[in-house]
């Protein structure tokens, strides 16, 4: 049964619209920054329509001056953050590195920077008025006092300090005296602060990989490639800076280095230098060789020590890396993409339609979230109190939305989901079918369903933390209504004997389910019977009309 909506369907924006009289500027603003259903991150967090709809609602009523993290905002922006960064990463070591040459220098860099900075000052701006999501609760921060002191405990001071303009202060502030250019020097190795931006960098990589869809081990691979590609850059501009600072803290000369050999001195482009340099911390990082000069000095042997230090440890990492990755390949990812390898091959075998393929697919994507375990197997392991206990913090979710539940202790509660079995319904999958025997009732973990009169008219839709097909188990046996699913759904069914040992059994909660079952059936009565006039009506007509 295909479920096609008879009842309002009007845009959650266009409600909320109606509620506060907005300009159409500020309303487009405030819809770019509320979350979006296409943020690789939303569909983990929200796993239903009805969840990414109810923290719109919770966004415009609270807190209608932030900005959401799995925003459209929040996507663009960390977009350009990436690219900022990224040339960050690559100019301030530069500057730095050759600031000091004797080959004349040019003030692009510094104002390309310039630039760079005014986009990180942005940033930081938006840093104190952007949410932020909980990987292992799932929830999303946005009261501002919340995200200000997360903020401040983090990246917050190395954001500060990496926003300022050094590298142009440095050149317009300080005259070119002995004193000057200590202070120049000084801040040229502040800014290379900015470096540490390189966590950030990965992170809001990860989540534009994400949204392109990117599988794991590609994602792996191009963060790692990055990596390596700035380790070679910051190690090429580390050999050419550490002999300039000995040269400037001995006045302009210092012992014989790898910078004053003939070679490099009649070299009059910082491009050919630069590839010196690189080529020497390439075979040094890769530890092949010290690169084609030899070590001079104090300042190179210290330099060519820790190049080497680095890539031995470099190389280890990406050996055991390695290693870890041909070892697990019987982790829950790879399990869960053999299982995927198997079902299409089942599916090419059964020579199934493309609609039912997808429902599958849908329906596993949706289930394991790209992991493989045996859920069973490993409650077997556990006692019986802890398998209560998870099962209480698994569900915690549904405990907050279903006020129920909430009114038993923690041990009750837990007792109760342990009984209940979690079923995932498909989008117009039927759930209850009006006349079937009553053997159990539903609460609704995620997703929505409607619901319809025996008839076929539709009486309402349900959103997660509702329940339903207590009438069966409270008034009468049959079901009086059909439920199915608008989009996939995740469902927790409670037998009719548990509803009798945990529900039933305490009048209070009786005493409410009947009140609220009377009520259910009278207005699906009384639609019913609307409805079946008005089907009477038009049958008349068209006889008549025939």
């Amino acid at each position: 049964m295909i479920h096609l909506c008879a009842l309002s369907s009007e845009p959650m924006l266009n409600v909320l619209n109606k509620q506060r009289n907005s300009s159409k500027l500020r309303f487009w603003m405030l819809e770019k920054c509320m979350v979006w259903d296409m943020h690789p991150h939303s569909r983990q967090y929200f796993r239903s329509e009805s969840a990414i709809r109810y923290e719109m609602e919770r966004h415009f009523q609270l807190y209608d001056k932030v900005i959401h993290p799995f925003s459209r905002f929040a996507m663009f922006w960390e977009s350009v953050m990436v690219f900022a960064i990224c040339v960050n990463l690559v100019l301030q070591p530069l500057c730095s590195a050759f600031e000091f040459d004797v080959v004349s220098s040019t003030l692009l860099i510094p104002y390309v920077l310039m630039v760079i900075n005014v986009i990180f000052t942005t940033d930081l701006i938006i840093n104190f008025n952007k949410g932020y999501g909980d990987d292992f609760t799932r929830t999303v921060t946005l009261d501002r006092s919340l995200i200000a002191k997360r903020y401040l405990r983090g990246m917050f001071l190395i954001d500060l300090v990496s926003s300022v303009p050094w590298d142009l202060m440095a050149h317009t502030l300080f005259p070119d005296t002995q004193q000057g250019r200590n202070v120049m020097l000084t801040m040229h190795l502040i800014a290379l602060i900015s470096l540490l931006r390189i966590g950030t960098l990965m992170t809001y990589l990860k989540t534009i990989l994400d949204m392109w869809f990117f599988s794991g081990n590609l994602q792996m691979l191009i963060r790692h490639s990055i990596g390596v590609i700035f380790l070679l850059h910051w190690t090429a501009n580390l050999h050419y800076l550490v002999p300039n600072i000995q040269r400037h803290f001995n006045g302009g000369w210092f012992p014989e280095s790898w910078t004053t050999t003939w070679q490099v001195i009649y070299l009059k482009s910082k491009v050919d230098r630069y590839i010196h340099s690189l080529f020497r911390a390439t075979c040094q990082l890769s530890a092949t060789d010290h690169g084609l000069f030899p070590i001079e000095s104090l300042a190179d042997m210290l330099v060519t020590t820790c190049t080497y230090i680095v890539g031995y440890i470099y190389i280890t990492f990406v050996t055991v890396m390695a290693l870890h990755y041909l070892m697990s390949r019987k982790s829950s990812e790879i399990k869960y993409q053999e299982v995927m390898s198997q079902l299409d091959k089942y599916i090419l075998y059964k020579q199934l339609p493309i609609e039912t393929q997808e429902r599958i697919l849908y329906y596993y994507e949706y289930k394991f979230q790209k992991f493989q375990f045996r859920e069973e197997t490993i409650q077997d392991f556990v006692p019986e109190s802890l398998n209560r206990e998870i099962n209480y913090y698994a569900s915690r979710k549904l405990i907050e939305n279903v006020s129920l539940l909430q009114e038993f202790s923690q041990d009750v509660a837990g007792k109760i989901l342990s009984c209940m079995k979690i079923e995932i319904y498909l989008p117009n999958d039927i759930i209850i079918n009006a006349g079937a025997p009553g053997e159990c009732m539903y609460f609704l973990g995620n997703g929505t369903v409607a619901v319809y009169t025996p008839s076929g008219k539709e009486v309402c839709h349900l959103e997660e933390g509702s329940y339903f097909g207590e009438i069966a188990l409270v008034l009468r046996d049959r079901r009086i209504a059909t439920v199915i699913a608008i989009e996939i759904c995740e469902v927790y069914r409670l037998s009719k004997e548990d509803f009798q040992k945990y529900i039933a059994s305490e009048d209070h909660l009786l005493r409410r389910f009947t009140i609220i079952a009377e009520r259910r059936i009278k207005k699906t009565y009384a639609l019913e019977e609307r409805h079946k006039q008005y089907l009477l009506d038009h049958s008349t007509k068209w006889e008549e009309g025939f």
